[in-house]
């Protein structure tokens, strides 16, 4: 999931890899650009998933263009107001991120 403003949300994970490997790895094949300043933001750990997730904030080059893989069909720029509750806590947690403070919480 993506938000306009410089927040990217990307759920990584791979044998081998570092999560920010994981992250520059996924954002190429998936979407076909280079993220930069790639920051881990937030740690959620999501009870009906029984699943832990990474959350970034990182920068797209103003003059990316995102080009998906054969796994999506479709993307879109959300706002805010239109996320779920999860969602929108975890995005808020990204852009209001401050330097060495990364957020852990459990849904």
């Amino acid at each position: 999931m993506a938000i306009r403003g410089g927040a990217f949300l990307v759920a990584v994970s791979s044998l081998g890899e570092t999560i920010h490997e994981a992250l520059y790895r996924e954002c190429r094949e998936e979407l076909g650009i280079e993220v930069q300043d790639a920051v881990l933001t937030g740690f959620y750990y999501h009870s009906k998933q029984n699943a832990q997730v990474a959350i970034f904030r990182c920068s797209i080059p103003e003059a990316a263009e995102i080009k998906l893989s054969f796994e999506h069909s479709d993307y879109q720029w959300t706002p805010l107001s239109e996320l779920s509750e999860v969602q929108r806590r975890r995005a808020l947690d990204a852009l209001e991120y401050q330097q060495g403070h990364v957020v852990s919480r459990a849904f």
